[in-house]
């Protein structure tokens, strides 16, 4: 496919990478669906070890080793070598075990990506904690490597270079530093920002790799101008969902605690300023917005949504008060099972407190939620989660509303996350509270000034964010002045994708990265209760060329930024989307129209051997016919 407006590698770009066994036929009119049993159809492999010459090889793009020219640099929005000359930058990811391959598999694989135009391979996913086999880590608490798998990875390295591929070194992806507290995300993302033995985890890791001297090439990872990029910390960001943050154990909550506590006396220098910003709370109530929160009319005041095929029953509990809601069917959306009150009128300019008691036989999970009771549905500031017990027991929210709609419209929302369980509900209140966020007792001098929650006023939640942004953004400064002055790297140095912390993210990224980079797919695949649970997913079977909006790619563009380098480092159209033959044209187009400096598809393999003949996973090349 050949688009005008391309220039460089995407022009050339051919749409033959890693095609797989498929079948021909032979010019039979009615010679019916494929079978390897039907002699008008043959088989027709494509292998991606085979990187012997052909009339359309790309390898001559490479024709020297990457970095015979020297380390790539920055010039304004693009990526150059020394001579000045633009370098753009065509690959894909290996991730985890495809990073180590045998010596004949790594020599066959080098030789036929530089067949196929790529010149850049980014290794992800080599610190996971998955096999010994897939990891580059070999004693994770003591942070070592692993000898076999590190001799491997530096043969591969060594063969991609040669064939002119440049390296993109990742260091911090799927690696769970050892002893990350319970109810931290995972990968220990985030708590690497703070936590000075996951600090000096990662420092270790990075120090002895990017020092270790491959004895393919005879330099070390810091010194070799083949390695384009170093990338820190894939998607890891303190600023998306932290409210983890306040349920964590000693000694993490003291330490992110203390930080948020100075950055506050910076702001704030006496309790009576931060009281006076924030507001106190003497915890007096008014009255009960709630109409009958003990079920003594039944359903009266309330209601039960079962959409999409979803069922429950809501029954008075035999012998005492309360409501018994029993859901026998799921639908298709989390928020398929709901019990909830309309008619709510709620003010932007008062604080409420939701209190009720519940409990669980089964010890059901449940969601509660504020929201708009019509269009736009808008939360409103009140969300929060349970696991029950069978005993009763209390469970209390304040919050301050945003996004309400007008007098009576809108609605506090109970939800099962769609499971088959059964919940007893009894004294539902929702009573207004003094706008003040903190407690009477709550001062620097106690040191016990709380971490926010969803529900807090605008401004506490403005100084928090502003505290995790700029935090985060401190970080990314020292991390990257560590790799570059003390581990002495050479290599262009990015932190994380921008789409990680939202616009602060996207600062962050500018100001620190030498190139911007993000991630995108189109229709990722969804898992609609258990994480990467591949008995359980969903990928709507959509067309982008369709999409009204133009899709992720439209997406990825609109968050081009103005004077760096810009690359995305993770794309594709998983599989089984019958439209996965738009992958590469428009990736390809969409850079070469934007001036990107590279483009990455997710992933080439996340196994060993390479060579598929079948669908093995929603990304993986080999194997996926269409792509």
């Amino acid at each position: 496919m050949m688009i005008p407006i391309l220039s460089g590698r995407f022009q050339v770009f051919v749409a033959i990478f890693a095609l797989p066994t498929f079948a021909v036929a032979q010019g039979v009119a009615d010679a019916g669906p494929p079978s390897v049993t039907n002699p008008n159809w043959f088989p027709f492999p494509i292998s991606v070890a085979d990187g012997t010459a052909s009339p359309i090889s790309l390898a001559g793009l490479n024709a020297e080793a990457a970095g015979s020219k020297g380390f790539l640099k920055v010039k304004g929005q693009q990526l150059v070598d020394s001579d000045g000359k633009v370098v753009r930058l065509f690959g894909t990811n290996f991730c985890g075990i495809s990073c180590f391959p045998s010596a004949e598999e790594a020599v066959s694989v080098a030789a036929y990506l530089a067949k196929n135009g790529v010149n850049v391979v980014r290794l992800h996913h080599m610190d996971n904690g998955w096999s010994p086999e897939s990891t580059l880590i070999g004693d994770n608490e003591k942070t070592t490597l692993n000898p076999v798998n590190l001799d491997k990875l530096d043969r591969l390295a060594a063969e991609l270079i040669k064939n002119g591929i440049f390296l993109n070194i990742n260091l911090h992806c799927s690696r769970t530093y050892h002893g990350n507290p319970p109810g931290a995300p995972d990968f220990s993302k985030g708590v690497d920002f703070f936590h000075p033995p996951f600090i000096e985890a990662f420092k270790s890791y990075a120090r002895q790799l990017l020092t270790h001297v491959n004895p393919y090439t005879k330099r070390a990872y810091k010194d070799e101008p083949g390695v384009a990029i170093v990338e820190m910390n894939n998607e890891n960001t303190l600023i998306q969902d932290p409210w983890w943050i306040a349920k964590l154990p000693e000694p993490f909550f003291s330490e992110i605690h203390d930080l948020f506590t100075a950055y506050l006396k910076k702001k704030y220098p006496t309790t009576a300023d931060l009281q006076a910003a924030w507001g106190i709370n003497d915890e007096s109530t008014g009255p009960d917005v709630i109409v009958d929160g003990s079920f003594a009319k039944g359903m009266e005041s309330w209601r039960t949504e079962s959409g999409e095929g979803a069922a429950s029953t809501a029954t008075p509990i035999p012998g005492e008060p309360g409501l018994r809601w029993t859901s026998t069917a799921t639908g298709v959306n989390q928020w398929a099972l709901q019990l909830n009150q309309q008619g709510l009128a709620m003010s932007e300019e008062l604080t409420y407190k939701l209190t009720f008691r519940a409990r669980s036989a089964v010890g059901a999970a449940i969601q509660v939620i504020g929201q708009n009771a019509g269009e736009p549905w808008a939360q409103i500031g009140l969300i929060d989660y349970h696991v029950l017990t069978p005993e009763w027991k209390t469970y209390t929210k304040i919050f301050s509303p945003r996004s309400t709609l007008p007098g009576p419209q809108n609605r506090i929302v109970f939800s099962l996350l769609n499971k088959v369980t059964s919940i007893d509900l009894v004294d539902v209140k929702l009573t207004e509270i003094p706008p003040g966020y903190l407690k009477v007792d709550q001062t620097f001098e106690a040191n016990n000034i709380p971490i926010p929650d969803p529900g807090a006023r605008r401004i506490v939640l403005r100084d928090f964010f502003s505290f995790l942004a700029q935090h985060e953004l401190d970080h990314a400064g020292e991390m990257k002045r560590f790799l570059k002055e003390e581990v002495g790297v050479k290599s262009l140095v990015s932190h994380s994708s921008l789409l990680f912390g939202g616009i602060a993210g996207a600062r962050r990224e500018y100001q620190v990265s030498d190139l911007v980079d993000t991630h995108g797919y189109w229709q990722h695949p969804n898992f609609p209760n258990v994480s990467w649970d591949m008995a359980d997913w969903t990928v709507p079977n959509t067309s982008q060329l369709l999409a009204p909006d133009g899709g992720t790619l439209a997406e990825i563009a609109m968050q081009r930024p103005f004077g760096k380098p810009y690359s995305v480092s993770e794309y594709d159209i998983p599989a089984p989307i019958d439209s996965a033959a738009e992958t590469f044209p428009l990736f390809a187009a969409m850079a070469g129209l934007q001036d990107w400096s590279a483009i990455y598809h997710f992933n080439f393999q996340n196994a060993l051997p390479y060579a598929s003949e079948r669908m093995t996973t929603f990304f993986d090349l080999p194997g996926q016919s269409a792509k």
